[in-house]
């Protein structure tokens, strides 16, 4: 959107929004909506500037999300202001350029994805919108691609005699698995959710670094915490806080399974485990007390605050040989204790990569940090910087407001021939100056900008007949 300052999008947008001729002020708005829309720019962001925004009748419009606790931070108004007596609300924030993070809209009570936003993250708790502050790069490596080698993925279910009930996993084989020894394996708890494409996106990443040979062949096991007999029944936060039992299935029941079956690298030095939030804990308890089977720790957003006796297993611990990935978002995210592992990692001397991002307790944060995580632990070329911007080639562009150097536009009356006229306003709303106003018969019409002396910058032009009534923003270069 080719606002050239927040404060001429506020100024435009206030400013139109309280015009007194009502019709006037209607059109005018209806037609910076749709370019705001069409520009992707709902929310609005600029800079480090953002205004959520909201168009349609109601008595109260909030908006709630990571910046806010999601309304659990009674410091911060999470209550939009209604702009005039028009039908916007605005709610104003500062973020980093950076920033990703997760809201929602909530009307009267009601509470919705935003209609105008086409980005959403899905959770275990359904879908947010998302909000992609102006750096913010996308990991595009997380995408799906034609182009690629798919991997396979094997399904399975486990009788494990330390937790007393079935268990549920799946394997992922790289796509040039028979050509492979001693493949490396990742094994991931949250497996269903690191497996899911609108989630982790774990596989799709797998599948693009390996095919484009930035990572050596990797296998992951994805492990399920749901029950198999009814998948609404997880069993995470009992398997995932320092559960020995789990421990013990994950190292004397499902490794030596695997390791049987299929053609791994039975190293501790090749194996990984992946865990996020309780997964996080859990793959950090992993690494102090089962080291003799995992030497490589993937911690995204750990909950060290629930177990905090796992920083005293680490103090006593003599130095394990152990290389870590570590990493936490600090908009509303497990920080502070996140920090403090940190902190005694490097104090121990252990091998770490430690990413701080703008982002939050999210899967968007989370598979963001993948493409990252695995360059560390299995990247071919060992000169290349270690986390290179991701290629947007494969990303979508954002639509823009295109450049005009004429009106172009159909007269389409109901009669064959009306009265119509056409004026331009400023971007504030202001009349600048008639087009025309007179008889017009059907047809297409169009009018040089610079004829018209609009220099180059934003305008509305007005079309309206007895039939025909047409708002549109437009800009000139």
């Amino acid at each position: 959107m080719p606002f050239h300052s927040y404060f001429d999008f506020r100024e435009s947008l206030f400013t139109i929004a309280t015009l007194r001729d009502a019709e006037l002020r209607a059109g005018l708005l209806d037609a910076l909506w749709v370019a705001l829309c069409k520009t992707e720019q709902v929310p609005f962001k600029l800079g480090a500037r953002v205004a959520f925004l909201y168009k349609g009748n109601a008595q109260s419009v909030q908006w709630h999300g990571d910046f806010n606790a999601w309304g659990n931070a009674r410091s911060i108004n999470s209550h939009g202001e209604r702009i005039g007596k028009s039908d916007v609300w605005i709610l104003e924030r500062e973020l980093p350029r950076s920033a990703r993070i997760d809201y929602k809209i909530v009307i009267d009570g009601h509470w919705m994805l935003d209609p105008m936003n086409p980005h959403t993250c899905k959770s275990g708790f359904g879908k947010s919108s998302e909000l992609r502050m102006p750096d913010y790069e996308f990991p595009s490596e997380t995408l799906p691609r034609d182009d690629v080698h798919k991997g396979s993925l094997h399904s399975f279910t486990i009788q494990s005699k330390h937790l007393g009930y079935e268990v549920d996993y799946v394997v992922y084989l790289p796509h040039s698995y028979r050509r492979e020894q001693k493949l490396p394996v990742i094994y991931a708890t949250d497996g269903y959710e690191y497996l899911d494409d609108e989630q982790g996106a774990l596989r799709i990443t797998l599948d693009n670094l390996i095919h484009d040979k930035k990572i050596a062949p990797v296998m992951c096991v994805f492990i399920d915490p749901r029950n198999p007999r009814n998948k609404s029944e997880n069993r995470r936060l009992k398997e995932y806080p320092m559960n020995e039992s789990f421990g013990k299935f994950v190292t004397e029941e499902l490794i030596p399974t695997i390791d049987s079956t299929y053609k791994t690298n039975p190293s501790p030095k090749a194996r990984v485990i992946l865990g996020t939030s309780m997964g996080g804990l859990c793959a950090g308890y992993f690494g102090v007390a089962f080291s003799s089977h995992f030497n490589l720790l993937a911690i995204q957003s750990p909950s060290f605050w629930n177990k905090p006796e796992l920083f005293a297993m680490y103090r006593k611990a003599k130095r394990l040989p152990l290389k870590i990935y570590l990493s936490t978002g600090v908009i509303y995210d497990s920080l502070q204790k996140t920090r403090e592992m940190k902190d005694l990692f490097i104090e121990n001397n252990y091998a770490l990569f430690y990413r701080e991002t703008n982002e939050s307790h999210s899967w968007g944060n989370w598979r963001g940090r993948l493409p990252e995580m695995l360059y560390y632990f299995f990247g071919l070329n060992k000169h290349q910087i270690l986390y290179e911007l991701p290629d947007m080639a494969h990303q979508p562009k954002p639509p823009h407001l295109k450049n005009k150097t004429a009106i172009k536009f159909n007269f389409t009356p109901i009669d064959e021939i009306e009265h119509a006229t056409m004026k331009i306003y400023d971007m504030y709303g202001q009349e600048i100056l008639t087009v025309f106003n007179e008889r017009k018969s059907h047809g297409f019409y169009s009018f040089d900008c610079n004829a018209l002396g609009l220099k180059h910058g934003l305008y509305f032009y007005a079309l309206k007949s007895k039939s025909v009534s047409k708002y549109k923003m437009i800009s000139v270069r």
